[in-house]
């Protein structure tokens, strides 16, 4: 009896383990099977930006959550100068930015999933009592305050390069940040800004600025930016492209609402 009572408990102790050891696999299981998108920033509220915790948040963030979430994904993200998210993606470094279509740099290096209606508009900035311009060719020799990290699509590259012909050259000053590109601007320290409008309105919010006037330069379309040299990426631009689809009209009509206001 003894040693039939001693077999029992090694068989039950045994099984337990088996099973123990299964449930775990299928926790494990369960979480490595949502494979995780590796996606950069950059800081441009209310769209894309790091809040008061130190966690990502946004609009954007919020629409790529939901999106890789029900394409069978998980993300994590990090802020960093537009510059580095474009040494990253031609790298391979990351699979994705949460960007803009159409940025001429990446062109050759990047599939993207378009993410309508949302779009960003890049403002020309000056005060009252400053010289209207209506593109960067109007600027002339007079100073520029642009944001450190963006590249604007190296129109101001291009200005410069247009500029030289006829001896002027645009003066640059960079910023760290958007708040202190509008401050550089209001305090007469620069003649105009180079910004896009939807960061522009929220600082504006916390920080109103009397007598600022702003000339449309360009509308980008906002996408999903993936990087050609990440295993996976063209499943992965299939999976978030029907994903986005799938769910944009469902769980984002007052978001999209939102950002087609910051659009118009």
């Amino acid at each position: 009896m003894p040693h039939l009572l001693i077999l029992f408990i090694l068989f039950v102790n045994s099984h337990a383990g088996y099973a123990s050891e299964e449930s775990s696999q299928l926790i494990s299981g369960d979480s490595s099977s949502r494979r995780l998108l590796r996606a950069a920033y950059t800081e441009f509220p209310p769209y894309t930006y790091t809040d008061s915790a130190g966690k990502p948040a946004g609009i954007y963030i919020d629409l790529f959550l939901k999106t890789v979430e029900n394409a069978g994904y998980h993300g994590e993200f990090f802020s960093a100068p537009n510059a580095r998210i474009y040494f990253m993606l031609k790298a391979g470094e990351i699979d994705l930015w949460l960007g803009v279509a159409d940025t001429p740099a990446l062109q050759a290096h990047v599939v993207e999933v378009p993410v309508d209606p949302f779009s960003i508009t890049l403002k020309l900035w000056y005060m009252n009592g400053t010289k209207p311009a209506n593109s960067l060719l109007d600027v002339g020799n007079k100073k520029l305050v642009v944001i450190n990290g963006f590249t604007y699509s190296n129109i101001v590259d291009q200005a410069n390069s247009d500029l030289s012909e006829s001896g002027e050259s645009l003066s640059v000053l960079k910023s760290s940040g958007h708040a202190s590109a509008l401050k550089i601007l209001a305090s007469g320290r620069a003649d105009y800004m180079l910004n896009y409008e939807e960061p522009v309105k929220e600082m504006l919010k916390i920080n109103p600025v009397p007598d600022l006037n702003g000339s449309l330069i360009r509308k980008r379309r906002l996408a999903f930016v993936i990087s050609k040299y990440r295993e996976g990426s063209a499943q992965i631009h299939k999976d978030l492209s029907q994903s986005f689809e799938a769910i944009k009209d469902i769980y984002w009509p007052a978001k999209r609402e939102a950002a087609m206001e910051f659009s118009q």
